[in-house]
């Protein structure tokens, strides 16, 4: 249940609990037409639930935000999970929404910085109720932590991303070749909370000292 950069730490995720013995559903959003961006254990079962908030028909557009919650809490109820963990603030609401009365722990994922990553009134609050309800909320950083009230920082943790070493992985692009050179490669959409302002503040301190280095975005 993610989309963008978070994807890929969910297929982390996913594939290691698959590695140590779990039984793993994966719950996704489109109709499942387009095969997963990153490939997952044989083990996991992915099942699409066809939610997205674009849909074929007028009409169907107009009611898929209304059944959204209770599709899924029937998926949810039909697949009986011991843990659910969503990704992302807005399915974070909707899923802690979905299981009200389930007796089912929910762990809500934060991928992003809440203070770069607002999201008004009206879902924040919703946001901030959802935490409060959930078995566990796991974020990124201690900072990421401070954005929350205390009630939620004591029911947190947390968790950096993961670093996956890759081995024999030959990268190349059309216009740079970084066979010969050290690069440093950063990969992101150029907003705020991706601080790459930060990265090239810092890069512009190292790069006398490290002349054989090069910075991508």
């Amino acid at each position: 249940m993610s989309e963008g950069g978070a994807q890929r730490q969910l297929s982390i995720l996913v594939n290691f609990l698959s590695d140590q013995g779990w039984s793993i559903t994966v719950l996704i959003f489109d109709d499942g037409s387009s095969p997963s961006f990153y490939k997952l254990r044989l083990s996991v079962q992915l099942i699409p639930l066809s939610i997205m908030r674009h849909q074929k028909g007028f009409l169907r557009s107009l009611t898929i935000p209304f059944l959204r919650p209770w599709i899924l809490r029937k998926a949810i109820l039909k697949n009986k999970p011991d843990v659910v963990i969503p990704f992302l603030d807005l399915t974070n609401i909707l899923t802690v929404l979905s299981t009200i009365g389930l007796a089912i722990p929910v762990i809500a994922a934060e991928r992003t910085h809440p203070k770069y990553h607002q999201m008004g009134k009206l879902w924040g609050g919703l946001r901030n109720w959802a935490y409060r309800r959930a078995s566990c909320v796991v974020v990124q950083t201690e900072i990421s932590l401070s954005f929350f009230s205390p009630e939620i920082q004591r029911r947190s943790r947390v968790i950096p991303n993961p670093v996956i070493a890759l081995e024999n992985c030959n990268i190349d692009s059309p216009t740079t070749t970084f066979k010969d050179t050290k690069t440093l490669i950063a990969i992101g959409r150029l907003s705020k909370e991706k601080g790459f302002d930060l990265l090239l503040m810092a890069f512009v301190k190292v790069v006398n000292s490290c002349p054989d280095w090069k910075l991508v975005i």
